[in-house]
């Protein structure tokens, strides 16, 4: 079972804010306001040098931005994204209920760069055959040829965790928002476990400030450390 990130003791150890950090800032905005790209030899952008091709760049920008689970992400269908209206619905097979995730600017943006290459094919972020989605060992394995230890200091599914902290306590965000966007089960005084549609307004405006602190990070913003010696049991829900 791969180890989640420990976003305290992670940000102990490197006295900086996370991962998360770390990795965006080595997407330098340029000064038109997009990061700097190199290319590949097919023409497709480099954002991310080392990381893979540039489907799984944008998975791993996407990865962060959403904080879904990883297969949720992976085996995203075009037919479930509403770029209009800056939606991303679909089932959560884990719970098996119908999930709302507002997209921000940023993430629009991202996907309708995706969409020009993958846009006739079912899934958003395909794998090496077409017709299936992107491996589950892809993220981890780009994270890997970037530097990270996927053992102990971040893996895909951690993004879920490093949001979940961040969100709460730099951002402020009400934790009953914050759950209902990563699609937890948490009972309301009606005994209701999920509503997708509950708190949208707030998640619409999480969503958004989210990305825009990530985009802080990577024009090289200053953020304030998490303490700590251990990431809660909380932290580290599905």
């Amino acid at each position: 079972m791969q180890a989640f990130v420990d976003v305290e003791s992670l940000a102990c150890r490197r006295c900086r804010a996370t991962a998360i950090e770390q990795s965006a800032r080595r997407l330098r905005p340029t000064g038109s306001g997009r990061s700097a790209t190199v290319s590949h030899g097919d023409g497709t952008p480099d954002e991310l040098p080392g990381a893979g091709t540039f489907t799984v760049q944008c998975a791993l920008r996407l990865a962060p931005m959403f904080f879904v689970r990883p297969g949720e992400l992976r085996r995203a269908e075009w037919k479930h994204f509403d770029l209009k209206k800056g939606e991303w619905r679909y089932l959560v097979t884990k719970t098996n209920t119908e999930h709302l995730v507002p997209l921000a600017a940023q993430a629009v943006a991202i996907l309708r760069d995706l969409h020009a290459l993958t846009g006739q094919r079912r899934h958003v972020l395909p794998g090496r055959d077409p017709k299936k989605p992107m491996s589950d060992a892809a993220v981890n394995a780009a994270l890997r040829r970037m530097g990270y230890d996927t053992r102990t200091e971040i893996t895909g599914h951690g993004f879920r965790a490093m949001a979940r902290t961040i969100l709460h306590r730099e951002l402020g965000i009400a934790p009953e928002v914050n759950e209902h966007q990563l699609a937890h089960r948490v009972p309301d005084v009606l005994g209701t476990a999920y509503n997708r549609t509950k708190f949208v307004k707030e998640r619409r405006r999480m969503m958004q400030q989210w990305a825009d602190y990530l985009d802080k990070l990577k024009a090289g913003a200053t953020v304030i450390p998490l303490h700590g010696q251990t990431a809660s049991p909380e932290s580290r829900r599905g």
